[in-house]
C-alpha cells in the first residue's frame, strides 16, 4: 500500500491489533516514543513525515498488519486494517487418538484389509 494512502487512525488501529503500546511500536520501527505519541495526535496529511510514516508502515506490516485501501473491495467499504496471519495460532496441532476399546480386530480371522 502506498504511505500516503495510510491514514492516522488505521495507524493506530494496527497498533491496537497487536497489543503495541506506543513504546512497543517505537522500538520495533526504530524511531523514538515521543515521535509516535506526536504522530498519532497529528490530524491531517502525514506527507511531511513520510520517512517516519514508511517505517511505521513497514513494521506493522512485517508484524502481521494489511493496511486496506479506499479502493479495496470490503464487505464494509473504506479503508481499513486487519491481521493477515494471526500471532497466536488457536488451532491445535492434529493427533491421532488410539483407543484401547477400539483396537482389538472386529473382523473375523482370515480377512484382509
Amino acid at each position: 500500500m502506498a504511505i500516503q494512502n495510510v491514514s492516522i487512525p488505521q495507524i493506530k488501529a494496527a497498533r491496537a491489533l497487536l497489543d503495541w503500546s506506543q513504546s512497543d511500536m517505537a522500538a520495533a520501527c526504530g524511531i523514538t516514543e515521543p515521535t509516535i505519541i506526536r504522530l498519532e495526535a497529528a490530524e491531517g496529511d502525514l506527507g511531511g513525515q513520510a520517512d517516519t510514516v514508511g517505517k511505521i508502515v513497514t513494521s506493522l506490516e512485517q508484524a502481521g498488519v494489511k493496511f486496506i485501501d479506499d479502493n479495496q473491495t470490503s464487505a464494509a467499504g473504506g479503508p481499513g486494517v486487519r491481521l493477515a496471519l494471526s500471532p497466536k495460532p488457536e488451532v491445535p496441532s492434529p493427533e491421532t487418538v488410539q483407543y484401547p476399546e477400539n483396537m482389538e480386530p472386529d473382523a473375523p480371522t482370515g480377512a484382509g484389509g
